[in-house]
């Protein structure tokens, strides 16, 4: 129950990734400074990308291994 739990919220989790994703793709800002504090908006982007890859990865372990059986044929 607890994976089924896990699963769900790193379902969730990349759902969400994806729309911020697909929101700062379809207005896109530029990185600047302002009074000394550089705002980094490109690495921002880049860091959500790097989280949902990494979501990802964890979503294929909770799935647990693809086991695929095949019987031999012989010529």
């Amino acid at each position: 129950m607890a994976i089924d739990q896990a699963a769900s919220n790193v379902q969730i989790a990349i759902e969400n990734i994806s729309a911020k994703i697909a929101e700062l793709s379809a207005n896109p800002k530029p990185s600047y400074q302002i009074d000394g504090q550089r705002v980094e908006h490109t690495e921002f982007f880049r860091m959500l990308c790097q989280q949902l890859e990494e979501l990802r990865r964890i979503q294929m372990k909770l799935q647990g291994p693809i086991i695929k059986s095949s019987r031999g044929i012989s010529y």
